[in-house]
Parts: structure tokens; C-alpha cells; sequence
């Protein structure tokens, strides 16, 4: 699996839409922060989105938008509106699915509102490598699946058919990994994400992600993508954010996490990560996730998801 497909599916990315959103005339909408990460997709006309304390927007028809962290934001036809509470507009529940109308007069933008669950392992690796707003314009390169995938999402969310809503929400994921891949080709882009557009890292990543479990080490991955092990780790060390063996672990201990919950015994999930000794794993497992693989076995079955993001920093 490459590694994008293999972070997405071990973050286990889940898209549900929640609300339109029925903007008219002159009129802003405040969003407040939220736990996860918020996508809005402007069907129709065009606005202006401002994450807090960051820089002002444009969307235009056909734009989706993603704020990773949740953080607080204004969509706005406007500059000159001031921004009322989402929470505080009418609703309408047409076709099964709550329609917010902000403003008076003539549409000047639809849009759709949903969120993104991260629940597995994966989820800070796909964060880390997710910049504070993640917009793919539909006038990008990829315009034209782009258009196609947001007049099906808003025919179906207007049609109402049986299954909308979900259905939706699966469209809402492939909106979602289109606009990973063309950031990953941005001057923006970062660490692991960034890695995979690159000539010589995107090559030695999709090997530690192909095989974890191999005897990986910088100068046998410099060898394997034809370069010196000193040009290899500087590059690797300044685009990833980190050394080879510390990437190479972080990815073993995401996937030791998704494995436990299986059947496989401890010493099973150790080998199959690349550790010769059960005792080896625990420690390292420790060190990183801070408790070890039985303790957390226990509660992450029950649990879930895991340690939060930051717990996995430290």
C-alpha cells in the first residue's frame, strides 16, 4: 500500500455531513472551534473563509476547505458583514438534512457542512502532515474530478434519497484524499506528505511503508534510491522533519497500536513490526505510547482510538 492509502486507512478517515448552509445577500457565519476537524464544500456563487488569526480566502464554485483541528472560522459574503453565530440561525430540515439560511435576498453561496473523524492509530500521522487549512480549489488541476465529485454530492444531498447523507459522507472522503494529494504537491506541503511527491524520499518511504518490518537504515535506503547516505539523510531529516530510524519507529508504533487489537499475541505484533524480541518491542513501545503493549491492549480495545495526539508526541 502507498503511503497515503496506508495513513488514511490506519487513521480510518470517516466523513459525515451535518448541514447546508444558505447564504444571502451581504452575511457572515461564525463557526466555533470543535474536537474535530470541519469541511465545508461551496456547491454554489462564491465567498470568502477566514480561519482565526489566519489570512482571508477566496471560494469560488466547486471549492472544498478543510480545517484539520477545528478551529474557529468565518464564511463570509462579505467583508463588510459581521459575523453572526451558526448556532444562533433558523433552521429548516429539508430532504433529511438541516438547511441554515443566513441573510436576505438572493443566494450568493450554498454550501455543505461536515466533519472528519480520525479514530485510528494513524490519526496524528495524518495530522501532523495536515497544514491548518487544507483548501483544494476546483480550478486546481484536478477541476475536472473535482466538479464531477461535488455536482454528484450536491445531487444526491438535494435529491434525498434513501442512504444521502452517508453516501455523502464517502464522497466527503474522496474529496478529502484528492485535496492530500494535490497539497502534497504544494510548496506548503510538509513532512511525510511532502516526502511522497519527491523523486528520491517518495521511492525510500513507500519501501518502510511497504515492508516496516525490514532492517531499514539510512544507508540502505540511500542505496536503494541511488544516493549517498550523507545527501539521503539530509534530505530525508529536512523535508520529513525528523531522522529515518525516528519516522521508521513513530510508523512501527502506529502500527503495533492497530494490531494489538486484534488476535495476535504480543510477541506476534513485535515481530510483525520489525522487533526481534518481545521484551525490545515492550520497552520501545513503552517509551513512545507510555504504557506498554498489554496494558494498552486492554484499554484500547475497549478505548478505541488510542492515545490522543499529544500523548503520542511525548
Amino acid at each position: 500500500m502507498d503511503p497515503l492509502s496506508d495513513v488514511l486507512s490506519l487513521a480510518r478517515a470517516e466523513g459525515s455531513v451535518f448541514s447546508r448552509a444558505d447564504m444571502r445577500g451581504e452575511c457572515a457565519v461564525r463557526t466555533e472551534g470543535a474536537d474535530g476537524a470541519i469541511f465545508h464544500v461551496l456547491l454554489a456563487g462564491d465567498a470568502e473563509f477566514v480561519r482565526d488569526g489566519g489570512p482571508p480566502l477566496r471560494l469560488a464554485a466547486g471549492d472544498f476547505v478543510v480545517v484539520p483541528h477545528g478551529d474557529g472560522h468565518v464564511i463570509r459574503t462579505s467583508r463588510d458583514a459581521v459575523p453572526v453565530p451558526l448556532r444562533s440561525l433558523p433552521v429548516e430540515r429539508a430532504d433529511g438534512l438541516p438547511c441554515v439560511r443566513a441573510g436576505a435576498g438572493k443566494t450568493r453561496a450554498a454550501v455543505v457542512c461536515g466533519t472528519f473523524r480520525f479514530p485510528g492509530p494513524g490519526r496524528d500521522l495524518l495530522l501532523r502532515a495536515m497544514p491548518p487549512v487544507l483548501h483544494a480549489p476546483a480550478s486546481g488541476g484536478h477541476g475536472a474530478w473535482m466538479d464531477a465529485s461535488v455536482r454528484l454530492l450536491g445531487a444526491e444531498l438535494s435529491e434525498g434519497r434513501p442512504g444521502a447523507a452517508h453516501f455523502a459522507g464517502k464522497v466527503a472522503e474522496l474529496l478529502l484524499l484528492q485535496g492530500l494529494r494535490s497539497h502534497a504537491l504544494s510548496r506548503e506541503a510538509a513532512g511525510w506528505l511532502r516526502a511522497t511527491a519527491d523523486p528520491c524520499l517518495g521511492p525510500a518511504l513507500a519501501l518502510v511503508h511497504h515492508q516496516p518490518a525490514g532492517d531499514w537504515t539510512a544507508d540502505h535506503l540511500a542505496r536503494r534510491v541511488a544516493l549517498s547516505r550523507t545527501v539521503f539523510y539530509d534530505r530525508w531529516t529536512r523535508v520529513m522533519g525528523e531522522p529515518p530510524l525516528a519516522y521508521l519507529t513513530r510508523l512501527r508504533m502506529v502500527l503495533a497500536r492497530d494490531r494489538l487489537r486484534g488476535k495476535a499475541s504480543v510477541a506476534e505484533v513485535a515481530a510483525s513490526v520489525g522487533y526481534g524480541s518481545e521484551a525490545a518491542f515492550s520497552r520501545a513501545f513503552r517509551r513512545h505510547v507510555g504504557t506498554s503493549p498489554s496494558t494498552w491492549r486492554r484499554g484500547g480495545r475497549a478505548a478505541g482510538p488510542g492515545p490522543s495526539p499529544s500523548a503520542e508526541r511525548s
